[in-house]
């Protein structure tokens, strides 16, 4: 597809020289008399609209030229000759382009009588331009007229140029006038999103030199806009300083905020506000806005809970909902020296001491639970890659007919097999592999048919065994259960069960987080004096990763079985010796 665009633009860039290369050509020509530019005349315009894009100024301007010519010629044998060259030209452009896009090229040269011309020999119903031509004519400015073309033709850029030229003509006119223009612009601006030209045609920073009111205030409005179009855009400090500009104080406030520039909003606060309970009220606002912004976000910035608590401490002397707010986030460090910092003990006590305390009562719980839950999939996964590895032993993947003499019976072995050896290899206990499958059995499976392989009671007591459970939750509303439900109660025997289960050992095992939110927690309770309970974590987490290093995953029976790479199974010890995995422990509490 890129190659032919490549043939199309080299193309249309040669059609283009060409055609340029004649235009100039003709020009020369043309001087050689009018007979000579009468006989070039056709070939010109068919070069100048036949490039890409067409040049329909240049061909209508021939055009133009012819009638205009008409107008001044006083020998009226030559006036009939250019006006019948000119409607011969129009018809040879109505024969060579589209008839719209020609009317509407000629429109925009604002010359009507041109535009008559080719409205007549293009065959259009006089109602659909007469009216609106009778009232450009009607204007006596041109500046009006040439607006209201391209405002009809959708040329916003063009028709602002000329509504400006009005209204900075306006001055000795009335003002109701002048802020019906300004109206106008503004909506015109909105409209075709005009902001940059508009502060161009109606710079602000010259609006105090205005003796008039509205001026100062068509100008302010410009400002607004774009403004309002930037922090729409989530372009906040852009915006927040064009609010400034407009002395627009809460817009810029609430832009800065969005920015997360709360220095500038805390300072414009402090600038407006002279009060020291007013000032108060508005940082408790500040503050509540970046904390509902942070509320928003996925990711939760600690920066944010930072910057909040230092405002309550700084702005509104409040060191109780700065430390309950860094209890609550964990930053138990920060909480202390602010509470000692302050002179505040009781706060230690009641807030930082009691956070630290449930915090490690929390983890410990956790730790525990994630702990029997790593033992219980690890051992499931055990069983399943080993009765998988069984299986292959054995043939029952379909291996051993892959030596076969290729009729269909067998190819049909092969896929109908392995499917039923995948579903029901996870249920199988061990002992079932060895019970059921004798040498002599495994030995002649490769001859049997599908049906009767898969009809014998070791299969049918695996694929009806979990058919005929009764779930230990219903669907709500008698649907379908959405996807994190069946993902939840994931069935043993099922077809996703082993990457499952891989995937909650990986969730399961200590990860830098924790072992980080665990380290802290231990600096916290010796300082606190809580040594028992600081071992008792210790123990609790160092018995985890000894754990996950003496079970690690399992690898698969294959490196790449069900997409999963050789790398994907190693063990946590090489998660908790990367650097990555900070070093948590304290030395104080070994043995």
């Amino acid at each position: 597809m890129g190659y032919k665009d490549d043939i199309s633009s080299n193309a249309g860039d040669k059609v283009n020289v060409v055609c340029r290369a004649f235009m100039d050509a003709i020009q020369e020509l043309e001087d050689a008399g009018d007979e000579a530019e009468a006989a070039l005349l056709l070939p010109y315009v068919t070069c100048a609209v036949k490039q890409s894009p067409a040049r329909f100024d240049e061909a209508l301007g021939k055009v133009q030229m012819l009638l205009h010519r008409n107008e001044r010629s006083k020998d009226e044998s030559k006036s009939s000759q250019h006006r019948t060259t000119a409607m011969r030209v129009i018809k040879h452009l109505i024969m060579l382009t589209d008839v719209d896009c020609l009317y509407s090229e000629a429109l925009g040269l604002y010359d009507l009588e041109l535009v008559r011309a080719v409205a007549t020999y293009s065959q259009r119903d006089p109602k659909e331009y007469v009216p609106f031509l009778d009232r450009v004519a009607q204007f006596e400015n041109e500046n009006w007229r040439k607006y209201t073309i391209d405002e009809h033709l959708g040329r916003h850029a063009r028709a602002l140029t000329h509504l400006s030229v009005l209204i900075n003509d306006a001055d000795n006119d009335s003002e109701v006038e002048k802020s019906r223009l300004q109206g106008m612009a503004l909506e015109l601006l909105k409209r075709g999103e005009l902001y940059d030209q508009g502060l161009e045609l109606f710079p602000f920073a010259a609006a105090k030199h205005f003796v008039s009111e509205s001026d100062r205030a068509f100008r302010r409005q410009i400002v607004l806009l774009k403004g309002d179009f930037l922090e729409a855009a989530k372009k906040y400090e852009a915006a927040a300083y064009l609010y400034l500009l407009a002395s627009d104080q809460e817009k810029a406030r609430r832009a800065f905020l969005g920015a997360n520039k709360w220095q500038m909003a805390l300072a414009l606060s402090a600038r407006n506000h002279q009060g020291a309970e007013n000032l108060r009220n508005e940082a408790y606002i500040i503050a509540q806005e970046l904390l509902n912004k942070q509320h928003q976000q996925q990711e939760r910035s600690i920066e944010d809970i930072l910057v909040v608590a230092r405002i309550y401490v700084e702005y509104c002397n409040d060191i109780d909902e700065a430390v309950a707010l860094l209890v609550t986030h964990q930053q138990w460090a920060e909480a202390l020296r602010l509470a000692y910092l302050h002179k505040r003990d009781d706060l230690v006590e009641s807030d930082v001491e009691t956070g630290v305390l449930q915090c490690c009562d929390d983890v410990l719980e956790e730790l525990e639970r994630k702990e029997k839950l790593y033992v219980k999939h690890w051992k499931r996964l055990s069983t399943i890659r080993e009765q998988k590895r069984l299986f292959k032993l054995h043939g029952i993947d379909g291996s051993r007919w892959d030596h076969g003499n290729g009729d269909t019976d067998a190819a049909s072995i092969h896929s109908g097999a392995s499917s039923a050896a995948d579903s029901a290899l996870s249920n199988v206990s061990m002992s079932s592999v060895g019970s059921h499958n004798s040498a002599a059995s495994i030995g002649n499976f490769s001859m049997q048919s599908l049906s009767a392989a898969t009809s014998s009671h070791f299969y049918a007591t695996q694929a009806l065994g979990d058919a005929n459970k009764k779930p230990k939750t219903k669907v709500k509303h008698g649907g379908m259960p959405s996807r994190r439900e069946r993902r939840k109660r994931m069935k043993e025997g099922s077809a996703d069960e082993e990457a499952y289960v891989e995937q909650q050992i990986k969730e399961l095992r200590p990860n830098a987080a924790l072992a980080q939110e665990v380290g802290a927690l231990l600096e916290m309770l010796i300082f606190l004096g809580h040594v028992q309970q600081a071992q008792k974590l210790q123990t609790q987490l160092t018995g985890f990763e000894q754990c996950v290093a003496v079970k690690p995953a399992p690898a698969p029976s294959s490196p790449l079985e069900n997409g999963i790479s050789a790398t994907s199974v190693t063990g946590a010890k090489e998660d908790q010796d990367s650097a990555a995995y900070p070093r948590w422990r304290i030395e104080a509490l070994q043995g």
